[in-house]
């Protein structure tokens, strides 16, 4: 296996986490060495083979330093997992109380022949909290000859007795240029001909892995005849080509829904990873909005001009797909679906820019001339404008309810008892009704400090100050109000509006 055959050797081949290799190095350097240190972080980026390099510059016949020979009994035993005085144990299999308690026994027995005796426990969190306890007690007090490296994926099942007497260094995920890097080497010394757009690929399916981007290397050359090339990377793992997601983009824009049954159907019938499909189509959103947001950056020839507000909404739409997809009978009706939605979201105005414009127009027309009025002002005492008939109030008052759950989740779980009936943006109030058995709820939320959590919450999700939230016990007399009506048809409302205007001899704002 390539992730073998190609394991660093010295801290100088180590791919990535200068901050650990330098950290190691001074440590030998300056002969302050600890009994305790845990390797945290990802899986395949390296905690092990750290360790392992570690034991190797402290029995070293060189050393101890961060200079490792590789040429003397001790680097070639531990290199070839022969150490009796290096043991490596896996904590998921060895995580009893009666195998920590026999490592406690060896513990008190000198090295054989190096000057550490160094364990290596590999996924240390898996231990039993009984098995913890146990060799808390050796850490306590070590012996001078010994060196714990506990390596683990998850640090926040040890117990904290155990990181207060350990040296912890984080393991970071690889970067895509380290993980392109690596690639390159491996086929350089294997005399395998890859392109460019190949090892991007892999080395952004690999997620920060360096051993799982060899391995899937070393799948990929197996497949290719002679050279590596992308269509057989795509082939191979099930993918989705570049082209396939720029033609989605395309019948986003276009809002071309029988191109997006065409492209769902077909990537069913092919077999392909819809779940890698929906994360590339999310990542590609995501440099389509980083390209809006840079309004330096010149835009690529030919492609669409999203509004900013639109590519977010779509990218959370795809990463909340992407996880719900998983659980799904219907994979193939989900994606058309997703699919579909997207052309939705693309139309949908956001909630603050729909308030500007229904603000804009209520304005208007309060300050229109009566009919036959000779240009006389309408008067302050006519009726208020109605209801806003642009904003959904159940979806506003989803929003409202999500976004005080992360901060606030007693209060949102009084405020989601209520029923929201009617959204104004004269008044700048969101009513909202609660039937009588709820009436503690209302009274909760009605609260002073509350209150004011509320309104600041709804003003910062309309855009603008001043906005309350008007929460009543339901009587016979309240309706849904605008509840039912969604936001899609928003802008010919308002163009609608204008226009009656204009037939008023209202002069138009520009």
């Amino acid at each position: 296996m390539f992730s073998l055959k190609y394991r660093p050797m010295t801290f100088e081949e180590m791919t990535g986490q200068p901050h650990v290799r330098q950290t190691l190095v001074n440590t030998l350097f300056r002969r302050h060495v600890g009994h305790g240190y845990i390797f945290s972080g990802p899986r395949g980026v390296g905690k092990t083979t750290a360790a392992r390099l570690f034991a190797k510059a402290l029995n070293c016949a060189e050393g101890p330093g961060p200079k490792i020979c590789n040429r003397c009994p001790a680097c070639v035993e531990i290199s070839g997992g022969n150490s009796l005085d290096v043991i490596e144990m896996d904590g998921a299999s060895n995580r009893k109380i009666e195998d920590v308690r026999a490592l406690r026994e060896n513990v008190r027995f000198a090295p054989t022949s190096g000057r550490y005796k160094i364990y290596i426990i590999d996924e240390v969190h898996m231990l039993t909290q009984e098995a913890f306890n146990a060799l808390l007690k050796t850490l306590e007090e070590p012996p001078e000859h010994v060196v714990f490296i506990l390596a683990t994926t998850d640090p926040q099942k040890i117990p904290e007795t155990i990181h207060s007497r350990c040296q912890e260094l984080e393991f970071h995920r690889l970067s895509p240029s380290d993980l392109e890097g690596l690639i390159r080497a491996v086929c350089q010394k294997e005399k395998i001909s890859i392109d460019v757009e190949s090892v991007g690929k892999l080395a952004e399916w690999a997620d920060g892995s360096a051993r799982d981007a060899l391995v899937a290397l070393e799948q990929a050359a197996a497949y290719s005849e002679s050279d590596v090339r992308e269509d057989q990377i795509d082939r191979l793992f099930g993918w989705v080509d570049q082209k396939t997601i720029d033609t989605v983009v395309g019948a986003v824009w276009a809002e071309d829904r029988p191109k997006m049954f065409e492209v769902s159907r077909r990537i069913e019938d092919e077999g392909r990873d819809m779940t890698h499909f929906l994360v590339q189509l999310a990542k590609r959103l995501k440099q389509m909005w980083l390209a809006e947001a840079d309004r330096t950056a010149p835009a690529a020839p030919g492609a669409p001009a999203f509004d900013p507000d639109s590519l977010l909404r779509m990218i959370s739409s795809l990463l909340e797909s992407e996880r719900n997809l998983r659980s799904t009978r219907q994979p193939g009706l989900f994606l058309a679906i997703q699919l579909i939605d997207l052309i939705e979201l693309k139309r949908q105005m956001p909630v603050s820019e729909v308030v500007r414009r229904v603000e804009q127009l209520e304005s208007r027309l309060r300050s229109a001339p009566a009919a036959g009025g000779g240009g006389v002002a309408a008067d302050d005492s006519s009726p208020a404008a109605p209801p806003n008939p642009g904003v959904n109030v159940n979806q506003l008052w989803s929003k409202l309810v999500e976004a005080l759950s992360s901060s606030q989740a007693s209060l949102a779980s009084h405020l989601k008892e209520g029923r929201p009936v009617e959204c104004s943006a004269a008044k700048k109030t969101l009513t909202a009704v609660y039937g009588r058995q709820r009436s503690i709820q209302q009274k909760q939320i009605s609260a002073d400090k509350n209150a004011a959590l509320i309104d600041a919450a709804l003003s910062r999700l309309m855009g603008s100050a001043g906005w309350h939230l008007d929460a009543r016990i339901e009587t016979s007399g309240d309706a849904p109000g605008a509840a039912g009506r969604g936001v899609k048809d928003i802008p010919s409302r308002v163009r609608a509006g204008a226009e009656l205007l204009e037939s008023r001899g209202v002069a138009r704002r520009e």
